[in-house]
């Protein structure tokens, strides 16, 4: 997620300059970080899931294919029939989401403590980009004075 901040930070200056507050930019990225964690989390649960039902599949097709290897490994290897946990499930989208925030707490915060001047000042932009910095910095003090 630090690399994301990094690499957003003519957006995430635009929506400062717009009147994005800290706490929206904080939120967004938090988003952005449980989405991500529970889409991982999810991934792995059905990955764990199947899990049991390739095992199976791989003795069955090696043992067709090559019985002789599948005869000199010992017997617990032979056959081992991995059993999935139902408490380990919750545990591990719950582990997933935890350390999603945890590591994501810390670019959300950076992110959102962005000056709006400074994404909009740096040399690697375009000058339209430059443009549209300029343009929103003069809106915003436009609006401000009102």
């Amino acid at each position: 997620m630090l690399a994301t901040v990094t690499e957003r930070t003519r957006e995430i200056g635009i929506r400062r300059a717009l009147g994005a507050r800290q706490s929206d930019i904080t939120r967004q990225f938090l988003t952005e970080t449980i989405v991500l964690s529970v889409s991982g989390g999810l991934t792995s649960i059905v990955g764990g899931l199947l899990c049991p039902a390739l095992i199976s599949y791989l003795q069955e097709v090696l043992l067709q294919t090559m019985p002789e290897v599948m005869e000199t490994l010992p017997a617990s290897v032979r056959n081992v029939t991995p059993v999935v946990v139902p408490w380990s499930i919750p545990l591990g989208g719950g582990i997933s989401i935890i350390v999603g925030v945890l590591f994501g707490i810390y670019p959300a915060i950076r992110a959102a403590k962005m000056v709006p001047s400074k994404p909009c000042g740096t040399s690697r932009l375009l000058w339209q980009s430059r443009k549209a910095c300029i343009w929103l910095k003069v809106k915003r003090k436009q609006l401000t004075s009102i």
